[in-house]
Parts: structure tokens; sequence; C-alpha cells
């Protein structure tokens, strides 16, 4: 008997086992691919603040970023390659708009681009509009990954459904008296129709190159500073709402184009090629917490159908089942602050920001319900 099965052994599922383990609870994870996952183990795996004016998705990355920063300084300092990320406007609308705004709003220190930081790039007049975040850095995914689940067992399997038998979940062979649903962008049965995802498609490359590269760079993709390793890390490629397919040739070389826009690599060849798929929510923000059950809510709470509204307490949930998911792009930033506050709730019983629960997209979809 498992005190939690997790379905996911991405980021976010090697997040949630690490912490229950730390707190002393049994853990099996599940995962078709194994440790990493799908696009966890081929994602860029960059860190830097979010940048823009303000909103709910700014301010929770920025405070998810800090956290990261911190997680990785302490816990896995020879995974990070922290070396600071220069992060430039993609186009001249970007440059007055959102760099123009985090400039005067910015709630995470920053400064301008050194002559040092431009001299290594080719479009330095876009350049000279960015921003250099000296604690930016990048993680090895796979191995972060790996040392998170350090331990602990990985059923690489898909778990198709699952069934709850009014004690415990029935999980493939085993028994386990909680589910946390890390599955990223291959939802299950016991997905409500109200819990939409957005899967994307990306692939990242690894090369070998003459070029020394000091920091981390950004517009579009990311150029990682030349890690431990010699090698360069350049991610990731985003194809909306497409699921798993064969490694494609013109997407590394779409990398590459991209990278020698920013700059010279000089002599390089491709080490690494990695695909997999992220999941993000329809309103770019993540989500957390327990699922609500859509039927038994209803039938409790008819007048949801035309409008009414029911504190979220009151509401009907799936029985010992929660979810970590959506975080598109940004999971290593995300899943150490995200893995927090659901380990608090399930351990502290610590509320969680609204903001990221399942009550936000329960309501717009109950609306939708009326006809």
């Amino acid at each position: 008997m498992y005190d939690y099965a997790i379905i996911g052994a991405g980021v976010n599922g090697c997040f949630m086992a690490y912490r229950l383990h730390l707190a002393g609870k049994k853990v099996i994870l599940f995962d078709p691919k194994g440790i990493g996952g799908s696009g966890s183990q081929a994602a860029g795996a960059f860190l830097s603040p979010k940048v823009g004016r303000g909103g709910d998705l700014k301010e929770i990355v920025n405070k998810a970023y800090s956290q990261a920063v911190a997680f990785y300084q302490e816990k896995t300092p020879s995974l990070f390659t922290q070396k600071g990320l220069l992060h430039f406007p993609k186009d001249l609308e970007d440059a007055q708009s959102n760099f123009s705004d985090f400039k005067k709003f910015a709630d995470n220190p920053f400064m301008s681009p050194s002559s040092d930081h431009l001299a290594v790039l080719r479009q330095k007049e876009m350049a000279k509009e960015g921003l250099f975040f000296s604690d930016a850095g990048i993680v090895d995914p796979l191995e972060l990954c790996r040392f998170l689940t350090d331990g602990l067992t990985c059923i690489k399997k898909e778990v198709k459904d699952l069934f709850w038998n009014d004690i415990n979940w029935a999980v493939e062979d085993c028994q386990a008296k909680n589910i946390i649903l890390a599955s990223g962008a291959y939802p299950l049965s016991v997905y409500a129709d109200y819990i939409e995802l957005r899967a994307v498609w990306g692939e990242r490359i690894e090369i070998a190159t003459d070029a020394q590269i000091e920091i981390n760079y950004h517009q579009n993709i990311s150029i990682s500073a030349t890690k431990k390793n010699g090698r360069v890390v350049i991610g990731a490629t985003h194809k909306q709402h497409q699921m798993d397919q064969e490694l494609n040739p013109l997407a590394a070389q779409e990398l590459l184009d991209k990278a020698d826009a920013i700059m010279d690599l000089k002599d390089y060849s491709i080490i690494d090629h990695r695909g997999g798929v992220r999941a993000g929510s329809f309103d770019y923000l993540p989500i957390i917490g327990p699922i609500i059950d859509p039927v038994d809510s209803i039938d409790k709470f008819p007048n949801l159908i035309k409008g009414a509204k029911v504190n979220e307490e009151l509401l009907c949930y799936y029985p010992n089942i929660h979810i970590i998911n959506g975080v598109g792009g940004r999971g290593f930033v995300l899943a150490p602050y995200l893995s927090d506050c659901l380990t608090k709730l399930l351990l502290k019983n610590e509320k969680i920001d609204k903001r990221l629960t399942t009550t936000r997209l329960f309501n717009r979809w109950v609306k939708k319900q009326k006809g």
C-alpha cells in the first residue's frame, strides 16, 4: 500500500515525489517514458523571470522563480549553470510594451546588458533594449528529475484508467491512498470535461561548438552559456496542439537558424536532440489542487447552471485525488513552488492560491452549460 501514487514523472511529478518522500510518505510513480517523462526530459530548462507589466501569471511566475533559484542553488548546484541570462525583445513592439513596462514595474532585480554581453550578439541594436538577470540560469532537466526521485520506484507504464474502491485507489497492480495527477498533456479518464490542456510539442538540441559563451541568452529561443561539459543547449521549438511525433531534423535546423541570427556559434556539431510534449492551460495559469466532480456538484447545486455562485469548499470533489499541471514551458521555474503549495495543502491543510485551483476552470465551464 502506497500513500501516494503519482501519475507522470515529469518535473511536476518528480518534485511532488521528492517533497512527499521527504515528509516520510511512501510514494510510487508511473510514466510510460520513465523518469523525466515526455516534455521535461526534452525541455530547455532555462530559468528567468517573466517580463511584462503585471497580471496574475507574471506575479505567480516571478514568485516561483525566486523559490526555484534558491532550491537549485542549495540542493542541486552541480546541475545548475547559473551564469545569468540576457533577455531581449523579439521586436520593437515587444521592446516598447512588455520590456518598457517591466522596467517601470519590476519586482525582481535586473540590470541593463553590458557592452561585454552585447559583443557576441549579431542583433546588437535590439539587444540594447534587453534585460540582464544575474541570478538566472539553466538546469539539467533529466539529471534533476533523477535526483528528485532517487531511491523511489517508477513503473514505466501508461496508466489509462484508475479505480476508486471506496477505500483506496487501484492503479495497475498497486493500491494507493491518494493519487497525484501530473500527467502533462496526457489526460486520464478521471479528468473532468472542464480541465482542458494545450499540447505543445517542443524539440531542443545540445551542440559542441568552438564558441565560448559566457552567459545565457533569450530571444524567442534560448541559448545556454557553455556548460561544464563544454556543450551548449539551444531550445526549444513550440508547435501548438501537437502530441508525440518523430524527431524532426527541420526542427533542429530551425533552432540552429534562430540561434545563428542571435550570435556566431562558429563550428559546431549536434550532440543530442530531444523532443517532448508540454502541457499548458488555456488561460496560461498552472493548475493545482483537488479536482471538482462536475456531475455531483451540479446535482447538489442545480442553480450553478443559471449562474449561481457557490463557495468552492461546498462543491463536490473526487476522493483523494489532486492535480498539478498546466505549466507550459516554465515547468522548471514553477514546479518547486507549485509542489510546495500542493504538499502543504495535503499535509498541513494550508490553502492554495485560488488563482491556481480547478475552481476557475469549473466556473468558466459551467457558465457554458446554460443552453
